[in-house]
């Protein structure tokens, strides 16, 4: 639900429980302010409305004259089907509004994710024993190589599985080339047999500087997010989901600044990750983003410590971790003005709010020249005879497409 709707639907609750004409006109006078609490369930019965509307009724803890007001509250679209039952909506009330908003307001409202240091990792009483055997999942041209072997001289039997074209056996020091599919990781699996990893950790390779073509896009998106969703599927279909599992991508975030480029392509590794900890219960996920000067063994450090937090940097022998950080926007450096002579992109959104900023680039930004690109065919208000009008006072003009 979005949380206007739901503010919307709930926000008429204090009418619901009044006793009679003399408190309501009380409560429209004084103004009454009460903040949402909770409530005891949420049950979503269909599809979410556009519009509709909502019957408040007191629920049956509710006590009349209290400073905690409880409601039930049923969603309805506009042929009164229920759309979402919420039973026990619990608002109480502030005594002196003006006084509270001027405690919140001296305090950041908005927040942004910051890299900020951490102390090296550390063994911990209660932290798991090192893993048995790992399972080393990794493209050509990283880490991998070197961190089978550093993690084989911590006494852990490895499997290294090179990601490649052809399929070949398992030899002796425990290397084999496996196709990035459903089938290679099958049959990478059915080989181990009984030898089923304690860990499994997945090493994505350097992209390297610039842009990357289409072709090569997609070569590293099927050896690394796909081949990441192939190899949890086959893990889950055999029951062998191992208790650790682990993910090392290069450059993925701008952590101190100093990155010349970082990989976005490998943040799909790390969000399929986080959802794999979601879904397997019992599964530890680690997310380790390393640099070009991150040592084999600062990243060992990391697999077999304390796994927490569940994405961790490393740069420069200093370890980081995104901490959710107040920021007050009055300090912050405003970005310099759209330079004029660009195109600027503008996509999704375009029912609405897309238009809008399209519409505030192209009064406000001289000469600015706009695409519009959305999912479905912009509506004749928003594109038609406006799609090659230029703006007075600004020379923008406006370019749409549809995909």
């Amino acid at each position: 639900m979005h949380p206007a709707l739901l503010d919307h639907a709930t926000g008429f609750s204090a009418f619901a429980v009044l006793a009679d004409e003399h408190e309501r006109r009380r409560v429209v006078t004084d103004r009454d302010f009460f903040l949402p609490v909770g409530y005891d369930s949420l049950r979503i019965l269909g599809a979410i409305p556009a519009r509709g509307f909502s019957l408040i009724r007191p629920h049956a803890d509710h006590r009349p004259g209290s400073e905690i007001r409880k409601v039930d509250v049923v969603i309805c679209d506009d042929a009164g089907r229920p759309a979402v039952e919420v039973r026990g909506f619990t608002t109480k009330r502030v005594t002196d509004a003006k006084a509270t908003v001027a405690r919140l307001r001296p305090h950041a409202r908005h927040h942004t994710l910051r890299w900020v240091p951490l102390p090296a990792p550390t063994g911990a009483p209660d932290a798991p024993a090192v893993p048995e055997s790992v399972l080393l999942v990794a493209e050509p041209g990283g880490p991998g190589v070197e961190l089978a072997e550093a993690i084989r001289a911590r006494g852990i039997e490895v499997t290294h599985a090179e990601l490649g074209a052809r399929w070949s056996p398992v030899d002796e020091p425990g290397r084999c080339i496996v196709p990035p599919t459903a089938e290679g990781f099958g049959r990478l699996l059915d080989t181990l047999g009984g030898r089923r990893p304690a860990e499994v950790v997945h090493v994505a390779a350097p992209v390297g500087p610039g842009p990357i073509d289409p072709m090569a896009l997609e070569h590293r998106l099927g050896h690394g997010v796909h081949s990441l969703f192939h190899l949890i599927r086959a893990l889950s279909e055999r029951d062998a989901v191992p208790g650790r599992f682990s993910v090392v991508a290069p450059e993925v975030a701008r952590v101190t600044g100093h990155e010349r480029s970082t990989a976005a392509v490998h943040a799909t590794l790390f969000g399929l990750a986080k959802v794999i900890g979601m879904e397997h219960d019992g599964t530890d996920v680690l997310c380790v983003d390393v640099s070009d000067d991150t040592a084999v063994e600062e990243i060992c450090a990391e697999l077999f410590g304390v796994r927490t937090p569940t994405v961790t940097a490393l740069r420069g022998g200093t370890r980081y971790a995104a901490q959710l950080t107040p920021v007050r926007l009055q300090d912050e450096v405003r970005a310099a003005p759209l330079p004029e002579d660009g195109v600027h992109l503008v996509t999704g959104g375009l029912g609405g709010l897309g238009l809008a900023v399209a519409r505030h680039l192209a009064e406000t930004v001289p000469g600015v020249r706009l695409a519009l690109v959305g999912r479905s065919e912009l509506p004749r208000a928003g594109c038609g005879s406006r799609s090659r009008r230029r703006t007075p006072g600004s020379g923008g003009n406006w370019s749409c497409c549809a995909s």
